[in-house]
């Protein structure tokens, strides 16, 4: 009887190559999930990283023999980049079925201890597949398959055992997925899967949450929930420690600290005939939250809470890239044609002179040439001009114009993707503001409002960031379109407060917010009038260091289709500037203060019509003979605001906006600090407040 030997187990690490149209790698990756690479070769597993290795993917195959393997992937090779590792030992845990992360290992020495030491010590995370490299191709030599929903504990335990920088851990997506995660219209030409989703959603079998980086020296606390806590008690039970320099996943409501103890403060309230308030503060275990913030799925946000300036921020590389390119030196270079010498020299003059014949007056660094044009003129055998270097010159001008039609014109000129989002930003609807007014029953024409509009546009951002996935970098647009408009403005102008009557608000805020969409046009400039910043910009398009889906956008004829998520953002947000701008006018929050021996039953209540807000604390007081009473004292939030504006503003289906938010004074809100009256002689009512 023959004897079956298994086969051999290979890992091929597919590169992108740039100049290859997307279409076609999709193509292929379809291919692969429907036919595979042919009768001779099984597919063990298939995975797309994430960004870091633009998107490049990773293939487990078995096979009898490497040539097999190379020839099956002959035609691939049109497209990617390929490199094949055979795997020394290869262990795959039957029982778990899925993965998530992939956890490269550096180097090929003392391969033994470099994950023998490692066991995934949560029942969260579980090994999926154990893989050795020969580490003939590449420099990996180990590989993990994790599933896992606490990609922070992972790291930890890696980094105990390995020493860090000589592992790489990566978010991964099966072919599958990550089609249906491409939203343009590249995907549309090639699939129907999820036309209608126009922003990533969260996968469940990749468990996305959200990112908190502790970007300071000092150690923070967090609490997280799925949905805005408006249990004080609770989110003051929650909190965890964040160490310095650290990241941790979390739910979308986050509440920090900068430490466990700090100061409950009050008013107290003195005086017969006009109270005077007096604010106090008492040492506690139970501080409020320092600051609120929304993190959605698949967001990163970094904190400094000890820093005055930036101490809050979400994170996107692909944001800082673009402003590294608009507003800094970093990548500046000159045109090369500017310093041609010799035969060089004479290659262009030449090109240009052959354009001239044909009616073009224009050079292609002046960005009004299609690459066709250039691609036209032909090696002139009779002129005495090297080959070799003519063809390098126009490469090169056929390069310029490229990159000028096909790269940074589609994104920054008009109907460029830049353009629709900002379109969508620049234009307050006054029927908004007066409606705003309306609800809040005050006159519009004569009721006066102080704007600042640094504040607007951090508020505009902050609920575009809010949207999973998409929105840090979304919002990293706007703050760039809005730091570029700014250079138009007077210095100062933007942080300025200006007092407008509600009715001037939308003309007022038009007038400012137009440069935002005249900076798209400057910013256009910028690129096209610098060597290092247009290839920069082209080539990160080539190589999809940004592409539209990172947006949540679909190119529709001519135009690009603004994801719903961000329109709604938008609507959502003018309404909220409204709102923070308006009600501490007209409305005041009022809070108050009452100590009790029972627990006191939470009053907010959206579902039924109840938006008063308050939450207690344990406490300690003396009564009036001076006696040490326990108990409870209870904090009692309200403003008088018309109920369809609170309806308004904390009903779920609408602007859904946390009381703890609004009620304290978070984010911009107006919020209030307890009353305690204590009568004409000034004492100290309460002795401790705690959880």
């Amino acid at each position: 009887m023959t004897t079956v030997q298994p086969q051999s187990t290979y890992v091929l690490f597919i590169t992108n190559l740039p100049e290859t149209p997307e279409t076609k790698r999709l193509v292929w990756m379809k291919k692969i999930i429907k036919e595979g690479l042919g009768p001779k070769i099984s597919i063990k597993d298939s995975r797309v990283f994430s960004v870091l290795f633009d998107y490049s993917a990773i293939l487990i195959v078995g096979s009898d023999s490497l040539e097999d393997i190379e020839e099956s992937v002959k035609t691939a090779k049109d497209y990617f980049t390929i490199k094949i590792e055979q795997c020394s030992n290869y262990h795959r845990n039957k029982e778990i079925h899925n993965f998530n992360y992939c956890v490269l290992f550096l180097g090929n020495s003392n391969k033994e201890n470099r994950f023998n030491n490692f066991v995934v010590d949560n029942k969260n995370s579980k090994i999926h597949t154990n893989l050795d490299l020969e580490s003939i191709t590449t420099n990996y030599s180990n590989i993990l398959f994790i599933d896992t929903d606490a990609y922070f504990d992972v790291h930890s335990q890696l980094s105990d055992v390995i020493s860090e920088g000589r592992f790489i851990i990566r978010n991964v997506y099966s072919f599958s997925d990550y089609i249906s995660l491409r939203t343009s219209p590249i995907l549309n030409e090639i699939t129907k899967e999820d036309k209608n989703s126009s922003i990533p959603k969260k996968q469940n079998s990749q468990k996305i949450k959200g990112i908190v980086h502790n970007n300071s020296a000092e150690t923070a606390y967090i609490a997280s929930f799925e949905n805005s806590q408006t249990n004080i008690n609770e989110i003051l039970a929650g909190r965890i420690k964040a160490e310095s320099v650290s990241n941790m996943p979390v739910n979308p409501a986050v509440y920090f600290w900068t430490a466990m103890s700090g100061n409950f403060t009050m008013n107290i309230l003195w005086g017969e005939t006009s109270p005077k308030p007096i604010k106090y503060n008492i040492p506690t275990n139970a501080p409020l939250p320092f600051i609120t913030q929304t993190v959605a799925s698949g967001n990163i946000l970094s904190y400094n809470l000890q820093s005055s300036v930036d101490r809050i921020h979400l994170n996107s590389d692909v944001g800082t890239w673009l402003h590294d390119i608009i507003m800094s030196n970093k990548y500046d270079e000159k045109w090369p044609e500017d310093s041609y010498t010799g035969q060089e020299l004479d290659c262009y003059n030449y090109i240009l002179s052959d354009l001239k014949k044909r009616g073009i007056n224009t050079v292609p660094k002046q960005g009004t040439l299609a690459p066709d044009k250039i691609e036209q003129v032909a090696y002139p055998k009779d002129k005495n001009l090297n080959e070799k270097t003519f063809l390098e010159v126009r490469n090169h001008l056929q390069d310029e114009c490229s990159f000028f039609f096909n790269e940074s014109n589609v994104w920054f000129a008009g109907n460029g993707l830049f353009h629709s989002l900002l379109m969508e930003t620049s234009s307050v609807s006054q029927n908004d503001l007066t409606a705003v007014a309306a609800l809040l029953n005050i006159p519009p024409k004569t009721s006066l409002i102080n704007i600042i509009l640094d504040s607007i546009i951090g508020d505009l951002t902050y609920f575009i960031g809010a949207i999973p996935v998409a929105g840090p970098l979304l919002a990293a647009v706007v703050n760039l379109g809005w730091t570029t408009a700014k250079l138009a403005m007077k210095p100062g102008d933007s942080s300025q407060s200006k007092q407008v009557a509600v009715a001037d608000m939308a003309d007022e805020l038009n007038v400012y917010l137009a440069n935002m969409l005249s900076a798209i046009s400057g910013q256009l400039a910028i690129v096209n009038g610098n060597w290092g910043k247009l290839r920069e910009f082209s080539l990160g398009v080539i190589n999809q260091k940004i592409t539209p889906s990172m947006f949540g956008m679909e190119r529709v004829a001519n135009n690009h289709q603004v994801p719903k998520e961000y329109i709604d953002a938008i609507i959502k947000s003018w309404r909220v500037i409204c709102y923070k701008r308006l009600l501490p006018t007209f409305y005041k929050v009022s809070s108050h203060m009452n100590t009790m021996t029972v627990i006191p039953e939470p009053i907010f209540n959206a579902t039924k019509g109840k938006y008063d807000y308050s939450y207690y604390l344990k406490c300690q007081w003396m009564d009036s003979s001076n006696n040490l009473q326990i108990g409870f004292v209870q904090m009692y939030y309200s403003v008088k605001a018309p109920v369809e504006v609170l309806k308004d503003l904390f009903d779920l289906d609408k602007l859904g906006i946390n009381p703890i938010e609004f009620y304290m004074g978070y984010n911009g809100w107006q919020g209030g600090i307890p009353d305690y009256p204590v009568g004409e002689i000034l004492h100290q009512p309460i002795r401790k407040v705690y959880l």
